[in-house]
């Protein structure tokens, strides 16, 4: 089932798509686009409509400015997680899950709150805006970290042995 909801963001609402499972969720993730993309975009809805068949709610959404700054999209995320923890056909925010940008913010995010049991890091930047923040931060994460890269993924090569220490 898709539900239209909203959450606040410094002063202005982010409109987004929820994802919510036909029987019992066993949690939830946000899922971020890259810049450029969109909430549309096939990659993003094949994700979400696939962790909504399996049982995990799933929310969407753009982000407020087609380049956004690594903290304000962090920033969108912690808002987000916060709707789904509150969401009450869901048992509470427990991933997240982006592609290049949005994978950057969600290693971020991931690195700064411990409540979260995954993140899905696709295409996922070594660095972003000359910053090598996201690589930094995810080291300090207790979620389970999955990386998916393509053939010619070098930065995602970076994270490997960061994240096996």
């Amino acid at each position: 089932m898709l539900q239209s909801v909203s959450f606040p963001v410094t002063g202005t609402e982010v409109l987004a798509i929820l994802h919510i499972p036909a029987g019992d969720a066993a949690g939830a993730m946000v899922v971020l686009p890259d810049r450029g993309m969109t909430y549309e975009h096939p990659d993003v809805l094949l994700t979400c409509n696939a962790l909504a068949d399996a049982g995990v709610g799933a929310l969407r959404f753009d982000w407020r400015s087609p380049r956004p700054a690594l903290d304000d999209a962090v920033r969108d995320v912690v808002a987000a997680l916060r709707l789904l923890k509150a969401h009450p056909a869901l048992p509470g925010a427990s991933g997240v899950a982006g592609f290049g940008f949005g994978a950057a913010v969600a290693a971020v995010t991931a690195g700064r709150d411990s409540r979260l049991k995954v993140a899905v890091l696709c295409g996922v930047p070594a660095e972003v805006d000359g910053s090598r923040r996201p690589l930094v931060e995810v080291t300090r994460t207790r979620a389970r970290v999955l990386i998916v890269r393509g053939e010619s993924s070098d930065d995602a090569d970076r994270y490997g042995p960061v994240l096996s220490q």
